[in-house]
This record gives structure tokens, C-alpha cells and sequence, in this order.
């Protein structure tokens, strides 16, 4: 079973970006699945949202006058799926359910008012009722005491409610601190019905440090599956410089030891791969834990403080409590900053294409989805991680299963000339590969291998002998490295099409670095050669060749046509899917009918294999 997590926070005002940007870290920290925030003080009317972030796929709000508001989020990684929303339009409460894995679900936040939330919170449960299906879940500021005990006026009895508290069992509860009256009370809950099959894992409430409401946390086991994380370089491991010195040291050493010249290239390249991979986890876990020590420090010292606030009562532990609560905040200010620097380095590395970059990083966001169902080959829906990978997978296959191709005899016009071929099939040198390596852009999503384009820029020194001999290997026996026989396959639904049909995704693959470094290699070798083999009336993909010129040419075209008054037919071809059907083996005979040499041919049948 996996784990679904809680939080929900009294945030009290959400203006702040700094304030946003800790409380996505307490989220990512503690691995939050669902996020409930109260008195979040957005106006209806107002698009902004309370919290933007790509993580946070679903976002649900109810908004008042400002001095209100209720907010819903749920992380992308839960594979949600929506039902039905409901909203208070004061802002008060707000109603969400859906799906988890085919597990219905209801998520309802709640901030009641200070005057009479008895009654406020059980017509709030009454319209719950009728909204709620499956396990269902009550959090937020109720702004008064529940017990299960014999209720008062100023308490409410959970048996009304029929939920049960799942910070029951906590003693010394506080989760909200009034300076004005210089008293601790508890009026945040998260509640559950009776009737949900989830089980409670472990449930928490966190230091009142981050507004004057303790975070809750509740940790519950479900039948959910959870996405494996896959690993990314962080450049965090080489932002400091005694850190990226050490990285240094560890991947020359690791050369001088294994790169004897008795092991295969692309084995000790792999294993390279697997070891740097280990050190960059390792250092990234030490960097993370240095700063996650001093963080713990302030919040160990705000606890104690609070604590001696709550026994004596004493004003000048409220001024010290404030002092260290700053402290904390200057830290994390840091941390923040340094987010929004790297955000505006790419920002700005997106130069004079600032608009079109932005207007594909919307439209990513807008496209950004999880596949919750879909329909085998059999029409029949369905559901779960395991059977939707097999279904795409089968689909796949099939879409680009190898036709046989009766290859015969290929009339081409032009051949690659004697002096051409050799540049094809020359040594590749370190100019090549640097100069690659130097164009690569930044932000680039990886491959499976996790490397990004920055790795290979960052450590080009240390790197770039090992990939020469790699390379010229690749060339001279066609021995590929295993990982780059791999790729990740990101789906990203077209427009307009019936989402549970799996021919209605585009698959983009996410090769590794290195495959595309050599790659790209290759390619500028071709580029040069492409325009003395091609006819002059092909444009695209040509250098040196406009789009443009032949759309000139029709044009040209149809005005002498209505000039003359002649009759004019115009035929548009499209190849269905034509990359998906280019056949390997006859791109292998083509390449060797071009004169481009044995050693090329074979290299690119075996990178195709």
C-alpha cells in the first residue's frame, strides 16, 4: 500500500512570495499529496492563484471580500481525477471530489467565523453530506474546541459530526497561538468519516513558526500507487566551488583507475555513468542535510521557546520567539532567492525569443497531464499504472512494428563525392564534441540516464577525452553503450481528441545527453554534405535553404493563374506518421547506395538496431 499525505495550514494571507515559497517547501519536505490552506485573503473576482506551481496540477479555490478564503490542492503525482466542486461564495468552505486510483474521494476545507462556528460547522456538515462520496476527509480552522468528551457552548461533541479526529491521540495539543491574549488553544482538525477504508499512518502537528497556526500533518496508507522518482542532476552538487572541485577530483580519479585501455569504452563510459551518479546523490544528500541542520536548529529553539511561552506566560519569551521565527525566515529567504535567480537565468537565456518561449512554457504547462484511463485493443476501459503502461506499450509496438520491404534497386541522382565520404567517416575530435557541448541549451529535459546538458558543460575538462575515445569507438566497431539503447517516453495529449484512446498522445522520447552530443556530431557532418546531394526544389531540413522561397513560388503561381485566367490544381502530401514509418533497413541500403561510407552505414544500422 502507499502512503497519502496531508497538510493544512492556516496560512493567515497568502500575499507574500515568500511565505508561498515556504510553504511549498514544508510540502515537498514531508512529501504532501493534499493541501488544505484557510484564511488564504484572495478576492473573488481576482485569476491569480494562491499558490502557482507545475507540481501542483489541481487547484481548487473559495474566495470572499479579501479577509476569507479556502483553498484545495492536490499534488500532480496523486493521479486525481474530478468530479464534482463545490464553493462557499463568502469564502468559508469548499467542496472537491474525485478519483485516486479509482478510490472515490472528498476533500473539504472549512474556516469557520468567530461568531457561533457551532452552528456554522454542522450546517457546513449537513451540506457535506449531500456533496461527499467515499472516504472523505474535514480539515481547517473550526475556530473552536471538538471533543469526544460531554460538549458545552463552547465545545462541539466529533459523535455530531460522525468523523474522527485523526490527531486524537496527541496530548498537549495547540495549534494556534493569540498574542493578543497571550493563550494556546486548538481549533485545527483534520477529520475523517467512519466509513473510509484508509488507515492512519501517523499524524502530526508541526510548530507554530510558519503564521499563528500549526501545520498538520497525517500520513495515511492506501491502496494508491505511487510514480518511482526518477533521478535529475542537480546542479546544487556544483554550485559552490570546493563541492564542484571534489566532483572533479572523483571523475578523473575514476578514470586514471579504470580506463586502462583493456575494458570497451562504452562499458567503462556506462559504469561512469552509474558511479558519477552515486557521488552527485551523495553530495546532494550532504548538501541538503548541512542546511537542513541549521534549519532544524531554529525550529528546535522556536519549540523550546514555545514551550517556556506556554508554562510561563512571560511577554520577553513572545520577543525572543519572534527573534528566532526571523532568523529562520532571513535562512529560507536565501534559499528562495537563489530559486529565483535560477528561474530568471533561464528567463533571460531565452534571449529575443523571450515570447515564443514563453508562449510553448504555457502551453506545456496548460498540456502537462497524467493518463488516468484508457482503452485496450479490445475497446474495453482500463485503469491502473500497470495496465495503462502495458496498453501503451502494446500500442507501440504495434504502431512501429517493422514492415518487411522489398528494398530492390535504389535510383538516386546525386553520390556523396570521394572527399565528402572521408569527412563522413573521419576521426571525430575534440573541436566536434566542444563545440556541441558549448551549444547545448539550457532547462533541457534529460534522458533516463538523468544527466543534463549543464553535467556536460560544467565538467567539459574532465569529460571531453573520455567521450573522443567513446566516439571514435562507436565508429570504428559500432559498439553502442547499453544506455543508449534507451529512452523516456513523455505523452502529451493533441487537442480535441477522446483522451482514453491511446493513438491520442503525442510521444515525445527524452534521449540521454550523451547520445545526443553524438548525435549532433554526425549531423553537422551531414549538414555540410545535405546540399550537394539534395535537388535544388527540396527545402526543408536543407542549410542554407528557406521554407519560405517555395511558398513564394506558389503564390507566384497563383497570381499568374488569375492574371491569365487559367485553370489551376494544387496537390498537398502529407505521409502519415512519416517518421514513425521510415524503414531501418532500407535507410541502411540508402546510405550505402549515397557512397557515404562502411564505416557510417554500419554505425547507423547500429544505432537503429
Amino acid at each position: 500500500m502507499s502512503d497519502l499525505t496531508i497538510l493544512v495550514l492556516n496560512v493567515n494571507g497568502m500575499t507574500s512570495s515568500l511565505k508561498r515559497y515556504r510553504i511549498l517547501r514544508m510540502a515537498k519536505e514531508n512529501k504532501v499529496d493534499i493541501m488544505i490552506l484557510t484564511e488564504t485573503h484572495k478576492k473573488r473576482g481576482k485569476r491569480d492563484k494562491v499558490i502557482n506551481d507545475n507540481n501542483w496540477k489541481w487547484v481548487y479555490e473559495s474566495r470572499g471580500n479579501g479577509s476569507r478564503g479556502t483553498a484545495i490542492l492536490i499534488h500532480q503525482r496523486a493521479l486525481f481525477e474530478e468530479i464534482d466542486v463545490q464553493r462557499d461564495r463568502e469564502g468559508r468552505w469548499l467542496f472537491v471530489k474525485g478519483k485516486m486510483d479509482q478510490m472515490k474521494l472528498t476533500v473539504a476545507a472549512i474556516y469557520a467565523p468567530n461568531v457561533n462556528p457551532k452552528q456554522f460547522i454542522l450546517n457546513t456538515k449537513r451540506k457535506l453530506d449531500n456533496f461527499m462520496e467515499g472516504t472523505t476527509f474535514l480539515a481547517g480552522d473550526f475556530n473552536m474546541q471538538l471533543t469526544t468528551g460531554m460538549g458545552n457552548r463552547r465545545t462541539l461533541n466529533l459523535n455530531k459530526l460522525n468523523m474522527v479526529d485523526l490527531h486524537v491521540d496527541l496530548l498537549n495539543r495547540s495549534t494556534y497561538y493569540s498574542a493578543r491574549h497571550n493563550t494556546f488553544s486548538c481549533i485545527d482538525y483534520i477529520l475523517m468519516n467512519r466509513m473510509g477504508n484508509i488507515q492512519i499512518k501517523k499524524s502530526e502537528i508541526k510548530n507554530i513558526w510558519l503564521s499563528d497556526h500549526a501545520p498538520l500533518l497525517a500520513i495515511l496508507k492506501t491502496g494508491q500507487e505511487r510514480i518511482q522518482r526518477i533521478w535529475r542532476y542537480n546542479a546544487v552538487v556544483s554550485s559552490n566551488e570546493s563541492d564542484k572541485l571534489k566532483m572533479q577530483t572523483e571523475i578523473r580519479e575514476y578514470f586514471r583507475i579504470n580506463d586502462t585501455g583493456e575494458i570497451q569504452q562504452s562499458i567503462i563510459w556506462d559504469t561512469c555513468k552509474a558511479f558519477i551518479r552515486g557521488q552527485c546523490i551523495s553530495l546532494e544528500a550532504y548538501i541538503r542535510k548541512r542546511w537542513g541542520r541549521e534549519r532544524e536548529k531554529k525550529i528546535r529553539e522556536i519549540d523550546w521557546i514555545q514551550e517556556q511561552l506556554r508554562i510561563t506566560r512571560r511577554r520577553e519569551w513572545n520577543t525572543l520567539l519572534k527573534l528566532k521565527k526571523k532568523q529562520l525566515e532571513l535562512q529560507e529567504e536565501i534559499q528562495w532567492n537563489k530559486m529565483r535567480m535560477v528561474m530568471r537565468q533561464k528567463i533571460s537565456g531565452w534571449g529575443t525569443k523571450s515570447m515564443k518561449q514563453m508562449a510553448r512554457y504555457l502551453k506545456n504547462k496548460k498540456e502537462k497531464s497524467c493518463i488516468l484511463a484508457l482503452r485496450d485493443s479490445n475497446g474495453v476501459v482500463r485503469y491502473g499504472t500497470e495496465q495503462l503502461e502495458e496498453i501503451m506499450k502494446s500500442y507501440y509496438e504495434d504502431l512501429y512494428k517493422t514492415e518487411q520491404v522489398n528494398v530492390g534497386v535504389i535510383n538516386v541522382g546525386k553520390r556523396v563525392s570521394e572527399e565528402d565520404k572521408q569527412i563522413l567517416n573521419a576521426e571525430i575530435t575534440p573541436n566536434e564534441i566542444s563545440k556541441v557541448i558549448k551549444g547545448l541549451k539550457q532547462a533541457k529535459a534529460p534522458g533516463p540516464d538523468g544527466y543534463t546538458g549543464e553535467f556536460y558543460k560544467t565538467y567539459i575538462d574532465e569529460l571531453l577525452p573520455h567521450l573522443v575515445k567513446l566516439f571514435n569507438e562507436i565508429l570504428q566497431t559500432y559498439s553502442i553503450p547499453q544506455t543508449w539503447k534507451t529512452s523516456e517516453i513523455v505523452t502529451i495529449p493533441k487537442m480535441d481528441r477522446d483522451l482514453r484512446d491511446p493513438g491520442s498522445y503525442r510521444p515525445i522520447s527524452l534521449a540521454n545527453q550523451d547520445y545526443k552530443i553524438f548525435m549532433k556530431v554526425i549531423a553537422n557532418r551531414v549538414e555540410s554534405i545535405l546540399p550537394k546531394i539534395i535537388q535544388e526544389d527540396q527545402y526543408g531540413f536543407v542549410k542554407g535553404r528557406q521554407i519560405s522561397e517555395p511558398i513564394r513560388n506558389v503564390v507566384n503561381v497563383l497570381h499568374h493563374a488569375t492574371v491569365t485566367k487559367r485553370k489551376l490544381g494544387i496537390l498537398k502530401l502529407d505521409m502519415y506518421k512519416a517518421f514513425d514509418k521510415v524503414n531501418h533497413s532500407y535507410l541502411y541500403e540508402l546510405c550505402k547506395e549515397l557512397n557515404m561510407g562502411d564505416k557510417f552505414c554500419e554505425m547507423i544500422k547500429e544505432i537503429y538496431r
